[in-house]
């Protein structure tokens, strides 16, 4: 298992966390119900598997995944587990804004410091705790001033009863917003294979703020596990028969992208969801440059000097900058030469983690995978490919929606 810390705080946590939205019950929360002794064995394999970092909310079966919870961490399980939980989200039905209905109750969110205070009361008590490790604003709200809740927030560090604050289904300006007025750990947002639209704009601000970008929603609630899945139908009610990915031309699409799937889940002998959360693990591990260019000699010209300031205001050696760079103007000169009339655009992306750079090129140019030809091959120049190959510790690649993926690590 992997870990990091949580933007600028000393909690180490395990890149995979245990959900306990599953665990709430109810019509939303999960197909069947979870007794606390279900709950220790998950949690005790959860902490086998190196585990050590649990999400949950006061509305997850509206206090009943808290609950389960405190039940099962009061006996012995506490201090293994980072123990992240939410606010502003409450049925307790004394102010704040209507959110939704659900199984009897009127949930409102409130992010004044009265209901932030009352919501921790209340979970310290469901999860029978007296701190909790992360307290995550669980949806932003423009209704009260954000130097309100996050004065709330860090009068609650003090007091010790939160350690961390983060914010969730918000936008790159909200963090901005927020971290006029404190540290923000963490943004926790809906991200996926079939929605990475949001991840991908937030990332730059995250990065800035050195805060830790929290996906959830990686599996799409089940529709990105198995092919069979995307054709279930399901009970009237139930929020999975509401989603878009139940209707054509969306289905097929999803159907394509198991299909390109399929073969490397047989490389790697793994199922579709172990891939998926692969694949989501390594959008944004590090510090990353992102920038899109035109296919265009002009724009590429650009693209050495980019990585090259990156590099430099982030402290890489000179020798592993002049790789990535080197290794990005050779792809990207390559595509724009013999991408063909339907390549327009390459993105870029230049990850720095740990003692590892990699470095991610897409274009939607002609299927061309540079693994495959060699030097005595007349259609493309393998020169360049052929530099980039012997220069890098690795080179991996995968066309999916009509898309060249090139993944080079040094």
């Amino acid at each position: 298992m992997k870990y990091q810390k949580l933007g600028k705080t000393d909690l180490g946590a395990s890149v995979v966390s245990f959900g306990g939205w599953g665990i709430g019950g109810g019509s939303v929360w999960s197909d069947k119900s979870v007794n606390v002794a279900d709950l220790e064995k998950l949690l005790d394999l959860a902490a086998e598997l190196g585990i050590n970092y649990i999400d949950t909310a006061p509305v997850y079966g509206t206090g009943a995944s808290e609950q389960l919870l405190g039940e099962a961490l009061k006996k012995g399980r506490r201090s293994k587990f980072l123990l992240q939980t939410k606010c502003s989200l409450n049925w307790r039905n004394d102010g704040g804004n209507f959110h939704y209905e659900r199984d009897g109750y009127t949930v409102n969110n409130d992010t004044s410091a009265r209901a932030i205070r009352k919501d921790v009361e209340d979970s310290l008590i469901r999860m029978q705790t007296d701190y909790i490790d992360v307290l995550v604003v669980h949806y932003v709200c423009k209704s009260w001033p954000v130097e309100e809740t996050m004065g709330a927030l860090q009068e609650l560090i003090r007091e010790g009863k939160i350690r961390a604050v983060g914010i969730s289904n918000s936008k790159p300006q909200d963090l901005e917003e927020y971290e006029k007025y404190g540290t923000v750990a963490l943004v926790q947002e809906q991200f996926s294979l079939l929605a990475p639209y949001h991840g991908v704009d937030y990332f730059p601000m995250a990065n800035q703020h050195q805060t830790t970008f929290q996906v959830y929603g990686a599996l799409e609630e089940g529709f990105l596990t198995d092919p069979c899945y995307v054709d279930r139908t399901f009970p009237k009610g139930d929020v999975r028969g509401k989603l878009p990915w139940i209707h054509e031309p969306i289905k097929g699409s999803i159907h394509k992208l198991f299909d390109v799937m399929k073969p490397l889940t047989e490389k790697y002998h793994c199922s579709y969801s172990n891939l998926v959360q692969a694949w989501t693990l390594l959008q944004n591990p590090g510090i990353n440059l992102d920038f899109s260019i035109k296919s265009t000699m002009e724009e590429a010209g650009a693209v050495n000097r980019k990585i090259l300031e990156f590099c430099k205001e982030n402290g890489v050696s000179g020798n592993r900058s002049n790789l990535a760079a080197v290794c990005a103007e050779e792809m990207t000169v390559n595509i724009i030469k013999f991408g063909g009339k339907t390549s327009n655009w390459i993105d870029i992306n230049l990850c720095l983690e740990d003692d590892i750079c990699r470095l991610r090129i897409r274009d939607n140019g002609v299927n061309f995978n540079p693994l495959e030809y060699s030097y005595d091959h007349e259609e493309f120049d393998i020169h360049g490919i052929e530099l980039v190959k012997k220069i890098s510790k690795s080179m991996d690649y995968i066309r999916a929606i009509d898309m060249n993926n090139t993944i080079i690590s040094f």
